[in-house]
Protein backbone atom coordinates (compact mmCIF):
# COMPACT_ATOMS: atom_id res chain seq x y z
CA UNK A 1 0.00 0.00 0.00
CA UNK A 2 0.87 3.68 -0.10
CA UNK A 3 3.00 4.85 2.82
CA UNK A 4 3.40 8.25 4.44
CA UNK A 5 5.50 10.81 2.60
CA UNK A 6 9.19 9.96 3.06
CA UNK A 7 10.07 13.67 3.46
CA UNK A 8 7.36 15.31 5.58
CA UNK A 9 5.52 12.23 6.90
CA UNK A 10 2.08 13.31 5.66
CA UNK A 11 -0.35 10.46 4.99
CA UNK A 12 -2.26 12.56 2.41
CA UNK A 13 -1.36 11.97 -1.23
CA UNK A 14 -2.82 11.98 -4.73
CA UNK A 15 -1.93 9.28 -7.26
CA UNK A 16 -0.83 11.13 -10.39
CA UNK A 17 -0.22 8.16 -12.72
CA UNK A 18 0.94 4.55 -12.82
CA UNK A 19 4.27 3.61 -14.35
CA UNK A 20 5.03 -0.08 -14.81
CA UNK A 21 4.21 -1.62 -11.42
CA UNK A 22 4.51 1.65 -9.52
CA UNK A 23 2.03 4.33 -8.52
CA UNK A 24 3.50 7.81 -8.72
CA UNK A 25 1.91 9.88 -5.94
CA UNK A 26 2.16 13.55 -4.98
CA UNK A 27 2.24 14.45 -1.29
CA UNK A 28 -0.57 16.85 -0.41
CA UNK A 29 1.65 18.60 2.15
CA UNK A 30 5.07 19.11 0.48
CA UNK A 31 4.27 18.14 -3.17
CA UNK A 32 7.03 15.49 -3.34
CA UNK A 33 6.40 13.00 -6.13
CA UNK A 34 7.45 9.50 -5.21
CA UNK A 35 6.96 5.98 -6.43
CA UNK A 36 4.78 3.65 -4.45
CA UNK A 37 5.15 -0.06 -5.22
CA UNK A 38 1.96 -1.83 -6.26
CA UNK A 39 3.52 -5.30 -6.34
CA UNK A 40 5.46 -6.17 -3.20
CA UNK A 41 7.81 -8.35 -5.27
CA UNK A 42 8.82 -5.53 -7.61
CA UNK A 43 11.98 -3.55 -7.04
CA UNK A 44 13.72 -0.60 -8.60
CA UNK A 45 16.30 -2.86 -10.25
CA UNK A 46 13.57 -4.89 -11.96
CA UNK A 47 11.78 -1.82 -13.31
CA UNK A 48 14.96 -0.59 -15.01
CA UNK A 49 15.55 -3.67 -17.13
CA UNK A 50 17.26 -3.79 -20.53
CA UNK A 51 14.09 -2.79 -22.36
CA UNK A 52 13.73 0.35 -20.23
CA UNK A 53 16.83 1.76 -21.94
CA UNK A 54 15.81 0.63 -25.43
CA UNK A 55 12.18 0.14 -26.36
CA UNK A 56 10.12 1.30 -23.38
CA UNK A 57 10.04 -1.65 -21.01
CA UNK A 58 9.01 -5.26 -20.70
CA UNK A 59 5.85 -4.33 -18.82
CA UNK A 60 4.08 -3.35 -22.03
CA UNK A 61 4.22 0.40 -21.45
CA UNK A 62 6.35 3.07 -23.05
CA UNK A 63 7.92 3.94 -19.72
CA UNK A 64 11.58 4.27 -20.39
CA UNK A 65 13.53 5.46 -23.38
CA UNK A 66 13.10 4.65 -27.04
CA UNK A 67 16.86 4.76 -27.65
CA UNK A 68 18.83 5.91 -24.60
CA UNK A 69 22.26 5.22 -26.04
CA UNK A 70 21.80 5.56 -29.79
CA UNK A 71 19.86 8.55 -31.05
CA UNK A 72 20.12 10.48 -27.78
CA UNK A 73 23.86 9.84 -27.20
CA UNK A 74 25.21 13.17 -28.47
CA UNK A 75 22.71 15.20 -26.46
CA UNK A 76 23.23 13.15 -23.28
CA UNK A 77 27.02 13.42 -23.61
CA UNK A 78 26.79 17.21 -24.06
CA UNK A 79 24.59 17.51 -20.97
CA UNK A 80 27.07 15.33 -19.03
CA UNK A 81 29.99 17.54 -20.12
CA UNK A 82 28.06 20.63 -19.01
CA UNK A 83 27.31 19.03 -15.62
CA UNK A 84 30.97 18.14 -15.08
CA UNK A 85 31.99 21.72 -15.91
CA UNK A 86 29.37 23.06 -13.47
CA UNK A 87 30.50 20.71 -10.68
CA UNK A 88 34.17 21.58 -11.22
CA UNK A 89 33.28 25.28 -11.13
CA UNK A 90 31.79 24.69 -7.67
CA UNK A 91 34.56 22.31 -6.56
CA UNK A 92 37.67 23.10 -8.65
CA UNK A 93 40.02 20.94 -6.55
CA UNK A 94 37.94 17.77 -6.97
CA UNK A 95 39.85 14.66 -8.03
CA UNK A 96 37.09 12.03 -7.85
CA UNK A 97 33.43 11.62 -8.77
CA UNK A 98 30.73 9.06 -8.00
CA UNK A 99 27.64 9.03 -10.23
CA UNK A 100 24.73 7.31 -8.46
CA UNK A 101 22.21 5.88 -10.92
CA UNK A 102 24.74 6.09 -13.73
CA UNK A 103 22.52 4.54 -16.44
CA UNK A 104 24.68 4.35 -19.62
CA UNK A 105 27.57 6.15 -17.94
CA UNK A 106 27.65 9.44 -19.84
CA UNK A 107 28.51 11.52 -16.75
CA UNK A 108 31.30 9.14 -15.71
CA UNK A 109 32.63 9.20 -19.27
CA UNK A 110 32.68 13.02 -19.32
CA UNK A 111 34.34 13.18 -15.88
CA UNK A 112 36.97 10.61 -16.89
CA UNK A 113 37.66 12.69 -20.01
CA UNK A 114 38.73 15.67 -17.86
CA UNK A 115 40.91 13.55 -15.57
CA UNK A 116 38.67 12.78 -12.60
CA UNK A 117 38.83 9.33 -11.02
CA UNK A 118 35.24 8.43 -11.81
CA UNK A 119 32.92 5.62 -10.84
CA UNK A 120 29.31 4.94 -11.72
CA UNK A 121 26.91 2.79 -9.75
CA UNK A 122 23.41 1.64 -10.54
CA UNK A 123 21.06 -0.93 -9.05
CA UNK A 124 20.20 -2.04 -12.58
CA UNK A 125 22.47 -4.70 -14.07
CA UNK A 126 21.21 -3.66 -17.51
CA UNK A 127 22.31 -0.07 -16.93
CA UNK A 128 25.77 -1.11 -15.76
CA UNK A 129 26.13 -3.41 -18.78
CA UNK A 130 25.25 -0.47 -21.05
CA UNK A 131 27.73 1.80 -19.28
CA UNK A 132 30.55 -0.72 -19.60
CA UNK A 133 29.80 -1.10 -23.30
CA UNK A 134 29.43 2.59 -24.20
CA UNK A 135 31.44 4.68 -21.71
CA UNK A 136 34.86 5.00 -20.09
CA UNK A 137 35.23 4.68 -16.32
CA UNK A 138 34.53 2.16 -13.60
CA UNK A 139 30.99 0.83 -13.25
CA UNK A 140 29.36 -1.62 -10.88
CA UNK A 141 26.00 -2.81 -9.67
CA UNK A 142 25.71 -1.21 -6.25
CA UNK A 143 23.87 1.35 -4.17
CA UNK A 144 25.18 4.07 -1.86
CA UNK A 145 25.12 1.79 1.16
CA UNK A 146 27.41 -0.66 -0.67
CA UNK A 147 29.85 2.18 -1.39
CA UNK A 148 29.69 3.39 2.21
CA UNK A 149 30.38 -0.12 3.53
CA UNK A 150 33.40 -0.42 1.22
CA UNK A 151 34.92 2.72 2.76
CA UNK A 152 35.27 4.47 -0.60
CA UNK A 153 35.06 8.28 -0.53
CA UNK A 154 34.66 10.85 -3.29
CA UNK A 155 35.09 14.59 -3.74
CA UNK A 156 31.88 14.83 -5.78
CA UNK A 157 28.78 12.65 -5.59
CA UNK A 158 26.00 13.17 -8.11
CA UNK A 159 22.36 12.14 -7.74
CA UNK A 160 21.00 13.31 -11.09
CA UNK A 161 17.38 12.28 -11.63
CA UNK A 162 17.80 9.51 -9.04
CA UNK A 163 16.40 10.76 -5.73
CA UNK A 164 12.80 10.59 -6.98
CA UNK A 165 13.23 6.84 -7.54
CA UNK A 166 14.21 6.18 -3.94
CA UNK A 167 11.64 4.85 -1.46
CA UNK A 168 13.52 6.80 1.24
CA UNK A 169 15.05 10.05 -0.14
CA UNK A 170 16.21 11.19 3.30
CA UNK A 171 18.18 8.01 3.83
CA UNK A 172 19.68 8.32 0.34
CA UNK A 173 20.93 11.83 1.13
CA UNK A 174 22.40 10.62 4.43
CA UNK A 175 24.11 7.77 2.59
CA UNK A 176 25.48 10.26 0.08
CA UNK A 177 27.00 12.32 2.89
CA UNK A 178 28.82 9.22 4.22
CA UNK A 179 30.69 8.69 0.92
CA UNK A 180 31.85 12.30 0.55
CA UNK A 181 35.40 13.25 1.45
CA UNK A 182 35.82 16.10 3.94
CA UNK A 183 35.08 19.21 1.92
CA UNK A 184 33.33 17.13 -0.75
CA UNK A 185 30.18 18.26 -2.50
CA UNK A 186 26.95 16.48 -3.36
CA UNK A 187 24.92 17.52 -6.39
CA UNK A 188 21.23 16.62 -6.72
CA UNK A 189 18.70 17.23 -9.46
CA UNK A 190 15.11 16.03 -9.66
CA UNK A 191 12.57 16.45 -12.44
CA UNK A 192 9.68 18.87 -12.13
CA UNK A 193 6.28 17.32 -12.62
CA UNK A 194 4.36 19.18 -15.30
CA UNK A 195 7.36 20.27 -17.34
CA UNK A 196 10.32 22.65 -17.13
CA UNK A 197 8.24 25.79 -16.65
CA UNK A 198 5.70 24.52 -14.14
Amino acid sequence: GILNCPICGSPAFEVMFTLSDMRIARCAQCALLSGRELDSDSSVSLIYDADYFGRGNAHGTLAGYLDYVGAERALRHQVAEDLVRLMLTRHPTAKSLLDVGCAAGFLVDAATEVGLRSEGIDVSTSAVDLARLHSRGDFRVADLDDISESGAKFDIVGLFDVLEHSPDPRQMILSMSRVLNDGGMGFISVPRYGGWLS
